[in-house]
């Protein structure tokens, strides 16, 4: 499965980086139907899973890409 190119829009209309685009409350809303958790990911999302790949818990993982964008490219 190839791995999806990096768009900066995209990526700040998934999690919240700071981006101006969430300043906008109509960009929010349609960016929080992109993930099935129904929101915009946040810091500590993020911050959650770095914390389990770095953990001795991921021992058995393998791979190149983590998909942590709540299901939004998934599909």
């Amino acid at each position: 499965m190839p791995v999806p190119p990096h768009d900066e829009a995209t990526h700040a209309r998934i999690t919240d980086d700071g981006s101006p685009l969430l300043d906008i409350s109509e960009a929010v809303e349609q960016t929080a139907q992109l993930s099935a958790f129904e929101r915009v990911g946040k810091a500590a999302d993020i911050a959650c899973a770095v914390a389990f790949i770095a953990s001795d818990q991921s021992h058995w993982i393998s791979g190149s890409f983590i998909d942590a964008a709540g299901e939004a490219l998934l599909g």
